[in-house]
């Protein structure tokens, strides 16, 4: 664990015996070494190589797979190229943000499936953006065309301050940023991580979030790969359908250490089922790294609460605060502790003010977790707008420092100057406080939206929303509202609308379905205003509209909308087959608030990514290998669907 780069670690520090195991399924996987690992990277970086590809490079993973994008990824150290992450996703948001993060590279290679470049050129003709997808297709390399990877590529020279690679912001919306992490970055963070949570050489560990995410390259891909222990891979759009066979797979490879945001472990508690679940044995798994979006203690107590009786240690459950920004550990909670937590008063959580402790029977009680203390190497302080240090108990703005924390962001000296302070000090963009030298978050300082560990910006959802006849440019705001029980962020829209409810309906139908088809939200809830709020200088006061909703001051329409929803959405006619009535059957079970006619869009309808994807496990459970997650978006009505999957079952027959 001494050496300087990653690279040297792959090369030298590493032993043959362990490895990573990737699961494709409950009976599918496939064991590869670090040995193995290093060979088929050093193959795979010859054909890159081949390509055109030389140091400084960007090299875009755009794939769905985990092994190949491992190895493309270590392909891109060892050659000194600069591999660039990027999520798959099938909305057109995800495309778009695809295009986006091309612009910000100067001369950029792609890795991908010829499947999803496929997709992609189709999303171009269909987009304007021919000229960016021909010539991002001049220089990139297809998976399914290597064929040997016996020839070595050239190994280059790294230092411990070259860059190791660009993790993008999370977000799907927005103009992304790509955070610069060298290999010292990655190399002071993983440590840290091991020495922070007390990891050894007999821990192994089992991931499903996506390697796209800082939480699963960094902390459940190289940690361990550092400390030179077994790890295990499972897709997540796997766990996505089967979110128990994480807990499962845990067990049965005896894992000791897991990770997952809030949304995680609440898609578990949906499908659990104890008959689902005899002879599962969890007493291995010691921590449970919890992180990515704001900790609900109800869920997570919910969480160990169930999964107790299959062994799992009730202090098991390890709060964390990071970012990409750090590399991605910043504090760790105390080790094998009961959750820490505060019952504050959530109108008193403003920059510079002092937090009241309030019971928890309070109706402005807002229950914060402890995130613990700065991990080795890694400093944190909580300042006033003036960049110096708050008494503890008064929120401020969170600044890091250290070896761990990024230089900047790619090519965006701008959005570098706005972060970082002229002593070093790095804005996360984080509300918090101090107790007894412990973190508390409270909130965010700037307006981002996070929803299941994903950012988003209002002003991006607005323009979504202003696809919608009748919504203006400044007549509508998004505003993310917090939801303890839930863990993560609600929606909230707010039209500017002077008609009567049953007038605004086709409007909140259009905007739900506009955002949850393009960007995978469910939205909370869609109202009518008389007015927006707004400052002197234009800039809408989002704050002011939650304050209202959470008053109460909009449940009257809230109320008539909900029950003229709640009223069959009549469509066109059409015949009632067997595959119809079974599609609406299983759409009822997992979206049971909506009345479902086989005309309407499914993603009028209020169904989630998540909502989709158990959708689709109980269609495959009845048709296996029928249909993709891909399918929905290009038959988005049950009719449609139906048809579709009627015509497959009779080519197969």
């Amino acid at each position: 664990m001494n050496k300087a780069t990653l690279t040297d670690v792959l090369l030298t520090d590493i032993s043959s015996a362990q490895g990573i195991t990737y699961i494709t399924g409950e009976q599918q996987e496939k064991t590869t070494s670090y040995a193995q690992l290093r060979e088929r990277a050093l193959g795979l970086l010859y054909h890159l190589q081949a390509l055109g590809m030389q140091p400084g490079n960007e090299l875009v993973l755009l794939l769905n797979d985990n092994q190949p994008f491992i190895e493309a990824f270590w392909a891109g150290l060892l050659g000194g190229l600069l591999p660039v992450s990027v999520a798959t996703g099938h909305s057109d948001e995800h495309k778009f943000k695809f295009f986006r993060i091309l612009e910000k590279l100067q001369k950029p290679f792609l890795f991908t499936a010829q499947k999803i470049l496929q997709r992609l050129e189709n999303f171009a003709q269909q987009n304007d953006l021919q000229a960016e997808f021909a010539a991002i297709k001049a220089r990139t390399l297809v998976l399914e065309s290597l064929l040997d990877l016996r020839t070595e590529g050239q190994i280059a020279a790294i230092s411990p301050e070259t860059p190791a690679f660009l993790q993008f912001s999370s977000g799907s919306t927005g103009q992304p940023k790509g955070v610069i992490l060298t290999h010292a970055n990655l190399l002071s963070n993983t440590r840290a991580i091991i020495a922070g949570a007390q990891l050894n050489q007999y821990d192994s560990m089992l991931n499903w979030m996506p390697l796209t995410h800082d939480m699963g390259i960094i902390g459940l891909h190289l940690t361990p790969l550092v400390l030179d222990v077994q790890h295990s891979l499972m897709p997540t759009e796997l766990f996505v359908r089967r979110p128990l066979l994480w807990l499962q797979k845990a067990a049965e490879k005896r894992a000791h250490i897991l990770a997952s945001p809030n949304f995680g472990y609440q898609h578990c508690l949906k499908f659990f089922a104890p008959e689902k679940f005899a002879g599962v044995d969890l007493s291995e798994v010691r921590l449970i790294f919890n992180g990515a979006e704001p900790i609900s203690v109800d869920l997570c107590e919910t969480f160990m609460r169930t999964f107790a009786p299959y062994g799992l240690a009730s202090e098991a459950m390890f709060p964390v605060y990071g970012l990409a920004e750090a590399s991605l550990g910043v504090t760790f909670s105390e080790l094998y502790a009961p959750l820490r937590s505060l019952n504050v008063d959530r109108n008193q959580l403003q920059l510079g003010q002092a937090i009241r402790e309030v019971p928890l029977t309070d109706p402005n009680s807002l229950r914060l977790v402890c995130v613990g203390r700065a991990i080795p190497d890694c400093e944190v302080q909580v300042a006033d707008v003036q960049g110096q240090p708050t008494p503890e108990c008064h929120v401020g703005r969170v600044l890091i420092r250290g070896l761990n924390v990024t230089q900047g962001y790619y090519r965006d000296a701008p959005a570098t100057q706005a972060v970082m302070t002229t002593d070093g000090w790095l804005d996360t963009g984080d509300l918090g406080f101090m107790q007894d030298g412990q973190l508390y978050l409270a909130g965010r300082a700037k307006e981002l939206i996070i929803v299941h560990g994903q950012n988003y910006y209002p002003y991006d959802l607005e323009n979504i929303c202003q696809q919608c006849a009748g919504v203006e440019l400044g007549k509508v705001a998004v505003c993310g509202r917090a939801d303890a029980n839930a863990g993560t962020d609600q929606i909230l829209v707010f039209v500017l609308f002077k008609g009567d409810a049953a007038e605004f309906l086709p409007l909140l139908r259009c905007i739900r379905q506009r955002l949850n088809e393009q960007i995978g939200l469910e939205v909370e809830r869609v109202l009518p205003v008389r007015e927006l709020p707004k400052t002197t200088s234009g800039k809408l006061q989002r704050f002011l509209l939650v304050q209202r909703y959470q008053q109460g001051d909009f449940a009257e329409i809230d109320a008539e909308l909900q029950t003229l929803l709640a009223q069959p959405i009549h469509l066109q006619a059409i015949s009632q087959d067997r595959l119809v009535s079974e599609l609406k059957a299983i759409c009822a079970e997992v979206v049971p608030q909506q009345v479902i006619d086989e005309n309407a869009n499914i993603f009028a309808l209020g169904a989630s990514s998540l909502s989709l994807a158990q959708i689709h496990e109980r269609i495959d459970a009845a048709y296996p290998e029928m249909l993709d997650l891909s399918d929905f978006f290009e038959y988005p009505t049950l009719a449609q669907l139906s048809a579709y999957l009627q015509k497959k079952l009779t080519e197969k027959s």
